[in-house]
Formats: C-alpha cells, sequence, structure tokens
C-alpha cells in the first residue's frame, strides 16, 4: 500500500513552554499549532521544510508526572486508509489500543496499535464516502473485518 507518510512524535512533557523554548531556541523550530483540550494542552513544532512535526504533549493537572514511555510516547502516521492498515496491522502483531473511528468535524479517521515492541501507533488518514453515504473504508466492511478480493 502506498500514501503512508510520518506525521509526527509526541513527546509528554511536564512544562509544556520550557519544551517549547528549549526545541524553538536550540534547534530552531517554528510552533505549527497549539491545540487546548479537556485533559492536556499540545504544541506542534516543525523546521520551515518539515511535513512532519514534534508533538509536544502535556497534562493539565500540574501533579501529574510525566509519563514518557512507550505506552504514552508515539508516532504518528498519515495514510489513505486507516481501517484497512489497522486491519494489516493486527495480522502483523500488533495489538489493539483503538479501533477505527471517523472523527467528523474533521473528516478524519483515527486509529491506535501498539506495535510488537510496545510502542504506539496512531493512525491518521481521510477517504470518502461510499455509494451509500456510509463513512467505511475501501478495503474493510463496516464492521472492520477485510473485504474478499
Amino acid at each position: 500500500m502506498a500514501g503512508t507518510t510520518i506525521g509526527g512524535f509526541e513527546l509528554t512533557v511536564h512544562d509544556l513552554d520550557g519544551a517549547v523554548g528549549f526545541y524553538t531556541q536550540v534547534f530552531g523550530l517554528s510552533v505549527r499549532a497549539r491545540e487546548d483540550h479537556d485533559i492536556f494542552q499540545e504544541v506542534r513544532l516543525a523546521g520551515d521544510d518539515d511535513t512532519s512535526s514534534l508533538i509536544l504533549v502535556s497534562p493539565r493537572d500540574p501533579d501529574a508526572p510525566p509519563a514518557i514511555t512507550r505506552e504514552t510516547s508515539k508516532i504518528v502516521l498519515i495514510m489513505d486508509d486507516v481501517p484497512a492498515r489497522y486491519a494489516r496491522a493486527l495480522a502483523a502483531g500488533a495489538t489493539e489500543v483503538q479501533a477505527p473511528e471517523h472523527f467528523a468535524p474533521l473528516d478524519l479517521w483515527f486509529a491506535h496499535v501498539r506495535d510488537p515492541a510496545g510502542y504506539t501507533v496512531q493512525m491518521v488518514g481521510r477517504h470518502g464516502p461510499n455509494a451509500t453515504g456510509a463513512r467505511e473504508s475501501p478495503a474493510v466492511t463496516a464492521e472492520g473485518q477485510p473485504r474478499p478480493g
């Protein structure tokens, strides 16, 4: 399958502003986006010509320890068919973390697996509705099962 690119690498940090300052001042990265979520804040950093980003995530609870582990650090891959890649990853020995879900506000699909070494891989992508208007992958059924053929 073609069409996979690295979307970024995510690190959990305790001091978000300090980490942003370090990566921008030391390595010359620029802030590409800041997002506030219910339980965490996120900043995406990248160089001028980068298509992927370093994603710094900080919990809103200042007493929460940073947990930079295989379980919380992840690689983000951007691809053309999230449900099919998800099924392929499971068949290749990955373990399920989050089944493919469509996030309607951004028209994006997300799924998470843990690779055989224990690292989390987040899959992000788009694909259009089928002839009935239902959102499903051309390679898998609506139930997430591989299509014959």
